[in-house]
């Protein structure tokens, strides 16, 4: 459930005005479809349903986070009083000291407007607005992905940097009418955001009913366990899914076991992660996506 977020006395600070809540630092950010709201009733099942059907990237943690603003700018007539003539922007350069695979991915941000976007907060909060309608949203926002840095010696920047502006209209809600949200299920520095897998498939042969599988990382060879639901999987023969009956897992070869119907001579069959109709499966607060190759089966 989101709360807007009060302080009591014991977290205010002194400040010109009278007390004022302090507000936790900002340490990422999280990327949401337009038309997202946050109500009182959101919680971690509301989430899942977001993130499985491609609503929300999830939480991006940065390894450092600068402010990227330009200021108002103003005219001053000729009796010396100055007008404003524009509000200016609000942006951020966030860094990541990441590998090339991870820039692969957050290219796919490059020059968009397609995501609306939420600072978080480091007690896991998010910084949102409050519409005149009353309901509370994140703000229309703008990207783009600076180019890969390898690493240099004696050179400390490495990686990318991701820039995000705020759009003119989002501007107004950012400077009169912010708010910060906390969630009694969700901690959004914990919910990461969606990792793509590298599903690894042997020849296929016909009459088989079950196929063994490893899952890797997207960006590494790491293993991937806990994905022994039978309804994480499906099977697609020849462009149709089928279940998966039974699965089970070999830790100590880290390797899957689907069953599933008969392969037949011919079909192209693939495996991939798909969970209540959606390609993304999650667990507690991780989420995987991902597909093998289309095999022929022998």
């Amino acid at each position: 459930m989101f709360t807007t977020f009060k302080c009591d006395n014991a977290a205010s600070l002194a400040l010109l005005g009278g007390l004022q809540c302090e507000i936790p630092k900002m340490v990422g950010v999280a990327f949401w479809k337009p038309g997202t709201t946050f109500t009182d009733a959101f919680g971690k099942t509301q989430l899942d349903t977001l993130i499985q059907s491609g609503g929300f990237i999830g939480g991006v943690m940065a390894d450092s986070i600068e402010n990227n603003d330009a200021e108002a700018t103003y005219a001053e007539s000729i009796m010396k009083i100055r007008s404003q003539t524009d509000a200016g922007r609000k942006g951020w350069n966030l860094t990541f000291e990441k590998t090339p695979c991870f820039h692969n991915e957050l290219n796919k941000l490059n020059n968009t407007e397609n995501w609306h976007f939420t600072p978080i907060l480091e007690d896991g909060s998010l910084f949102a607005y409050e519409g005149n309608d009353g309901v509370r949203k994140p703000f229309a926002a703008k990207t783009f992905v600076g180019m890969y840095r390898l690493p240099i010696m004696g050179v400390e920047e490495k990686g990318t940097v991701l820039g995000v502006d705020l759009l003119p209209k989002a501007l107004y809600q950012w400077q009169n009418n912010g708010v910060v949200l906390t969630n009694t299920e969700i901690d959004f520095t914990e919910v990461n955001p969606v990792a793509g897998v590298n599903i690894t498939v042997p020849p296929l042969v016909a009459a088989a009913i079950t196929t063994k599988v490893t899952v890797s990382n997207l960006c590494s060879d790491a293993a991937i366990a806990g994905l022994t639901t039978a309804g994480m999987w499906k099977m697609e023969r020849n462009g149709t899914l089928e279940s998966v009956t039974a699965i089970s897992y070999d830790a100590y070869k880290k390797e899957y076991t689907l069953t599933h119907a008969a392969l037949v001579a011919a079909d192209k069959v693939r495996f991939l992660l798909s969970e209540n109709g959606n390609e993304v499966v999650s667990i507690d607060t991780n989420y995987y996506s991902g597909t093998s190759a289309i095999k022929t089966v022998a």
